[in-house]
């Protein structure tokens, strides 16, 4: 399942990295160098469907243009219709401890 979301993360002309999208602008944050699970706001939106109340308009704008690519769905997060599975969990979704 692993190698058949490394094939499918190919898109146009190049390879997206497990933290970028083609889609995502830098807007003074480096959102492409911040793995998606570690964007709390990012996941703060995706989860909650709200933005946090001390996010101001640039962070905002950033976060919805990154949010545009995932969804959130039965506690699982999806790159347009890929899982984006945790930083620590082995492909049989077990967490290595």
């Amino acid at each position: 399942m692993a190698l058949a979301a490394q094939e499918m993360s190919k898109f146009r002309d190049h390879e997206l990295g497990p933290t970028e999208s083609d889609d995502e602008e830098d807007h003074g944050v480096k959102s492409n160098c911040v793995d998606i699970w570690e964007d709390t706001n990012c996941l703060t939106l995706l989860k909650e469907g709200v933005l946090p109340d001390a996010v101001d308009f640039e962070e905002s704008k950033r976060i919805r243009k990154r949010a545009s690519n995932y969804c959130w769905k039965e506690q699982k997060l999806f790159f347009k219709a890929l899982l984006v599975p945790k930083p620590m969990e082995g492909v049989s979704g077990e967490t290595n401890a």
